[in-house]
């Protein structure tokens, strides 16, 4: 448990269990604020601010080797990561704290993870993000809109996002490695499909630590 300011308060938790071999379950949890003097009314409370992940991490599903699969189901609720004091919200430069997916959004996510050879891997991801109009400079009450009593499952104009990704690395005796990624996203609301810049890329060059 983590106290930030006062009478703010935060709890997680997260399980792993391993139920046949190279098979894996994980679940995380995050509640801030939470209300119990509200009875069971609390869960839907404006204070009570919670985030969920549950996955699956699998070695060589189905036969395939040497192949790891990842599926992961991710939440968080309309006024997670805020705080009224915008100084404690639980943010760096604009980015969450926490799950990259941020406030008040929703990740339906797969990762296929390829070794083909030892210093030789590449990985295809592919998400689902729904975004509502939460955000983590957006605390209760800061506009007249989220003046709110319960929080609403994505608030508001609902936002998604489909991206498709590669990604490829190779790491060489001595320490020195080379990566790429490419990927392509497109939006899932009419207005949205056709973005402005829908393809993105990046190229790195570097040596790992201790080489």
């Amino acid at each position: 448990m983590e106290q930030t300011y006062p009478n703010n308060r935060n709890l997680s938790g997260d399980i792993s269990l391993v139920v046949a071999k190279g098979l894996e379950l994980y679940g995380e949890g995050l509640v801030d604020d939470f209300q119990p003097q509200e009875g069971v009314s609390a869960v839907r409370s404006w204070n009570t601010k919670f985030g969920l992940l549950a996955g699956l991490f699998w070695v060589d599903p189905f036969g395939m080797s040497p192949v790891d699969l990842t599926l992961e189901y991710a939440f968080t609720n309309q006024f997670a990561y805020t705080h009224r004091e915008l100084s404690v919200t639980y943010d760096d430069r604009g980015l969450p704290l926490g799950h990259r997916i941020g406030t008040d959004a929703e990740s339906v996510a797969v990762r296929l993870f390829y070794r083909q050879a030892a210093r030789l891997t590449h990985s295809l991801f592919v998400e689902r993000r729904v975004d509502g109009e939460g955000g983590l400079r957006l605390p209760r009450g800061i506009t007249p809109g989220n003046a709110v009593d319960k929080w609403e499952y994505l608030s508001g104009d609902r936002r998604g996002l489909v991206t498709t990704e590669y990604a490829g690395r190779w790491i060489s005796a001595h320490g020195a490695f080379v990566s790429a990624r490419v990927g392509y996203q497109w939006g899932t609301h009419v207005n949205e499909r056709s973005l402005d810049d829908p393809f993105y890329a990046s190229f790195c060059v570097g040596l790992l630590p201790g080489r």
